[in-house]
């Protein structure tokens, strides 16, 4: 059994002592890796020391999502603990923390376990493969592409995948001066995304508005930035719609980036 993370920080500092998975000795000893960002860091960091006297080494919120979720856990004083334990302590958490995550997990002398938010923000994929002594190994990993390098089948994805878009608008306009550089009379420039108008804060590195060509600008100021003579941008709702076709139970979609909505607030 063992734990991965080779995701930048989102938040904290990108720093050796932020690098995961993070530990904690107490309960039994917890180790776990996190992909995403929570919302309200600082105050939990504050509850975590003012009730629960636990102190936190950095600046990751990561290091605060594994307390709270130590903290619930060892509201159960007996060993070894039993896995509705693990489910009721995880319940807890949800409870506390805000924004997008998910987590993998390792307590020592139980296994794994592993989480994402109840708004399904963040991806969560579990694999499965034979080993050559007929046994199952089972994989979960925040991209699916884990899966396929290790040969791993594929069981369920819990998360959409992710349209090209622009963002800041860098590549966009070097690549409308390279067509025009190379003969090009016009150009016209095609985005398979919607307007990314909104910091995210869910995850993704783009938390500053000011960094994001789309904000507050129209669609013909965005189209002058990038040096287009033509800009068309997918529609949002014309884009969810189509996607519910393939699945009818999605009934909505983290659009915060696009609409500035976000579940958690």
């Amino acid at each position: 059994m063992g734990i991965g993370h080779v995701r930048y920080p989102t938040s904290g500092e990108n720093s050796i002592c932020e690098v995961q998975p993070f530990y904690v000795n107490s309960p039994f000893g917890i180790t776990l890796a996190h992909n995403g960002n929570l919302v309200n860091t600082n105050s939990l960091r504050k509850q975590l020391f003012e009730t629960q006297r636990r102190h936190m080494n950095t600046a990751s919120d990561s290091e605060v999502l594994l307390n709270i979720f130590a903290s619930e856990l060892d509201q159960f004083q007996h060993y070894p603990i039993k896995s509705e334990n693990i489910f009721s302590a995880i319940t807890k958490t949800h409870q506390r923390i805000k924004g997008a995550y998910s987590c993998v997990g390792m307590i020592i002398g139980h296994g794994l376990f592993a989480f994402r938010d109840p708004n399904g923000i963040r991806p969560l994929v579990i694999g499965e493969r034979k080993t050559n002594y007929n046994k199952t190994e089972y994989i979960i990993a925040s991209e699916s592409v884990a899966l396929d390098i290790l040969g791993f089948k594929h069981l369920r994805d819990v998360a959409p995948g992710e349209d090209d878009s622009i963002v800041r608008g860098n590549t966009s306009r070097q690549i409308v001066e390279m067509a025009r550089d190379a003969g090009a009379t016009s150009v016209y420039l095609a985005s398979a995304a919607p307007e990314i108008r909104f910091p995210n804060l869910y995850g993704i590195d783009i938390p500053n508005s000011s960094e994001l060509i789309a904000h507050q600008k129209s669609l013909n100021e965005i189209r002058t930035a990038i040096g287009a003579d033509a800009l068309i941008f997918q529609n949002l709702r014309d884009l969810e719609n189509k996607l519910k076709q393939y699945n009818p139970r999605i009934k909505n979609f983290e659009s915060s980036i696009f609409n500035g909505i976000y579940p958690t607030q």
